[in-house]
């Protein structure tokens, strides 16, 4: 089945098996029953989230092109197991995201393993990490020519730019667009 929306955790082998990561997850208050061999159901504050497992050549070959999000893609590429966190509502989520990071962040410091959202396209690295990542300086520059691409792009709805801030109405709305970037990685 597919899920409208999906977030990895992507790790070294052999890192944790899907029973072990469904008895962390009860642990933390989630009611978790396993489906079939390969999947967990877990339902956290009434959110039904998909858990399974996966490993092998063919994960570590899509961790190496999502290893290109970070400044050191090395660590990434050695990854070749993942858990897939899979829901069906986005709204229903993102209205109570809490229930989802408690899951990413129990099973990330579990498996030391990198976070990967599939809908915003994000990495963030295992805690581990993060002090690493966070003391490299994101160069100034590249901001500055997305920011001068966008606005090529807003000019022509009739937006104004101040910095890295873009606002125009479109229809009956004010419309406010603002450009950054996320602490420890190259995402906006």
């Amino acid at each position: 089945m597919e899920f409208l929306q999906k977030s990895y955790l992507m790790f070294p082998s052999p890192g944790i098996g899907l029973d072990e990561a469904g008895a962390l997850l009860e642990r933390r208050g989630c009611q978790v029953k396993k489906v079939d061999n390969d999947e967990l159901r877990c339902e956290c504050n009434d959110i039904v989230f998909l858990l399974s497992r996966h490993e092998g050549s063919e994960i570590q070959r899509e961790f190496a092109m999502i290893g290109d999000r970070l400044n050191n893609p090395t660590e990434i590429k050695q990854c070749d197991c993942r858990f897939q966190i899979g829901f069906y509502d986005r709204e229903t989520v993102l209205d109570e995201i809490n229930s989802l990071i408690e899951i990413q962040t129990t099973l990330q410091d579990a498996t030391n393993a990198y976070l990967f959202n599939v809908w915003n396209e994000c990495v963030q690295p295992p805690d581990s990490l993060k002090h690493q990542q966070a003391t490299t300086e994101f160069p100034i520059n590249l901001v500055r020519e997305i920011a001068k691409e966008i606005n090529k792009v807003t000019k022509t709805w009739g937006f104004k730019r101040s910095g890295n801030n873009f606002r125009g109405i479109v229809g009956d709305a004010a419309v406010v667009l603002n450009l950054q970037k996320f602490t420890g990685t190259d995402c906006f």
